[in-house]
């Protein structure tokens, strides 16, 4: 089965570094008003599931994917499933996919979450997410920010052969995309 890691309330885990996960996991906090994962991010680097809840992860800066081009703030995944549930996403950036990047055939569920607050610095890419490949992405009563709590430049950048769309959502948003 998964491994549990468990984060107690009022628990601040600050890091300038990557966690990274390459089995089955699920990290759970105590609430995502109460537990944070600070200045770090979440390298997701296999094939298995991976489920994160209850917690915040603000701060984050995204990693080299290229010399000029960094991407996934809070979380970068290549070819795993991932659910995020009762998450906040805030307040993280990378060029491309200010909060999450997800590549190849990896998956995200979202539901009952938070993606505010998070920037893209190259101009185009995602402050909420960028999802390429044939990576997918479903998102069930997530709010995605709005006005001065909105993403920047905008909520999602899908990529893929059949071309290149932006999105932006606002509160309680359900949709699918994929790469």
């Amino acid at each position: 089965g998964a491994a549990e890691v468990n984060i107690c309330p009022g628990e601040h885990v600050s890091t300038d570094a990557n966690w990274v996960v390459v089995s089955p996991v699920r990290i759970t906090g105590a609430s995502s008003e109460t537990t944070f994962l600070e200045r770090g991010r979440v390298l997701i680097d296999g094939s298995e599931s991976v489920s994160i809840s209850h917690l915040t992860i603000r701060d984050g800066q995204g990693a080299p994917y290229t010399e000029v081009l960094w991407v996934g703030g809070a979380i970068e995944v290549y070819t795993a499933s991932v659910t995020l549930s009762h998450v906040v996403l805030d307040g993280n950036n990378a060029a491309c996919g200010g909060a999450i990047a997800g590549y190849l055939t990896s998956s995200f569920e979202i539901e009952d979450s938070i993606v505010r607050n998070n920037t893209a610095w190259s101009g185009e890419c995602g402050g909420g997410a960028i999802i390429l490949d044939e990576a997918t992405l479903r998102s069930t009563n997530t709010d995605w920010g709005s006005g001065p709590n909105d993403n920047v430049p905008n909520d999602i950048y899908v990529g893929s052969t059949a071309g290149i769309n932006r999105y932006s959502f606002g509160a309680a948003a359900t949709f699918a995309c994929s790469g």
